[in-house]
């Protein structure tokens, strides 16, 4: 496991220290902002209780609010037979805040390059998307990424 941070603003990527977690362990992730232009990631494993607590601060160049949140399948093996054969994942008990108040986007599944290895993004409810994969199918994953898309709450922050 691990927390990073891809800056399309001067295309830098910003990795942490990594933990090694195994199959089936359950990861509990948060984002959280800790002032105007900066905020902390914290992932935890509940199996082992090891965490990553890494805090961020937007680059210079960044002039757009960020109002768009992702959930994505990344770093994926070689092949489609090296995915776990339970052939899902799941982010579950999703919860978003704007300005103190809950929000419930209306997420958007996108395949990406999921196809490759069958692939979906499944939305089961706002607090709720699985990412399906094939792992018989004998293609090569080739960052086999899918995608979980909301913004919903980027017309609600602007009117409180």
């Amino acid at each position: 496991m691990f927390n990073a941070v891809f800056d399309w603003t001067d295309e830098s990527w910003h990795p942490s220290v990594t933990r090694q977690v195994r199959p089936g362990d359950k990861l509990v992730s948060s984002v959280y902002a800790t002032g105007p232009r900066s905020y902390t990631m914290l992932i935890t494993s509940t199996a082992t209780g090891q965490s990553i607590l890494s805090p961020y601060t937007l680059e210079d160049g960044q002039t757009t609010e960020e109002t768009t949140a992702y959930f994505v399948l990344e770093h994926e093996p070689n092949t489609c037979k090296a995915f776990p054969a339970a052939g899902e994942m799941s982010f579950e008990d999703v919860y978003v805040e704007v300005d103190g108040k809950q929000v419930k986007p209306e997420w958007k599944g996108f395949k990406g390059d999921a196809r490759k290895c069958n692939g979906d993004t499944v939305i089961v409810d706002p607090a709720t998307i699985k990412i399906t994969w094939d792992s018989k199918d004998d293609a090569a994953s080739h960052n086999t990424t899918a995608v979980a898309k909301g913004t919903k709450w980027s017309a609600a922050k602007k009117q409180n």
